[in-house]
């Protein structure tokens, strides 16, 4: 092949490339006006949508709040009566306070919460308080029985 094919074929590439490119970038320029039209209507939907979404928020925001609430264990003279009898800094006291707060936790949870590596700490609290009657067991998880 002549070195004046060779530069001729490549120009007919180069040609061809330019043209792909100018191509792609008519294609992305598309694109791109119709992404402004949805981020406008979009834009436009919200607007619409933001009463309605500030209403839901206030009923929904405020319910699941009030139903924490509803279930944290209260403080009572009887707990802590509990409390000082299972030992004011013993495990099962820490469980009792564990929860009061959290309603309801495993074995891993309440471990964790505690602070200790051996599961054996957790088993015998929960054995002491289970004589006691004042654990409710749901499946894995413990609560504190009403007092």
């Amino acid at each position: 092949m002549s070195e004046m094919a060779l530069y001729d074929e490549r120009d007919t590439i180069i040609a061809g490339l330019k043209e792909q490119l100018r191509q792609c970038r008519e294609e992305l320029a598309a694109e791109r006006a119709k992404d402004s039209g949805i981020e406008e209507g979009v834009a436009q939907l919200r607007t619409a949508l933001l009463p309605l979404k500030q209403g839901l928020d206030r009923i929904f925001g405020i319910l699941p709040e009030m139903a924490q609430a509803a279930s944290v264990v209260k403080p009572s003279a009887a707990w802590d009566s509990w409390k000082q009898r299972m030992g004011a800094n013993s495990a099962a006291s820490k469980i009792i306070d564990l929860l009061m707060l959290h309603r309801e936790l495993t074995h891993d949870q309440i471990r964790i919460q505690i602070g200790t590596n051996r599961m054996q700490t957790v088993y015998d609290a929960v054995s002491k308080l289970n004589k006691a009657s004042l654990l409710t067991k749901n499946g894995d998880k413990f609560s504190l029985k009403e007092l």
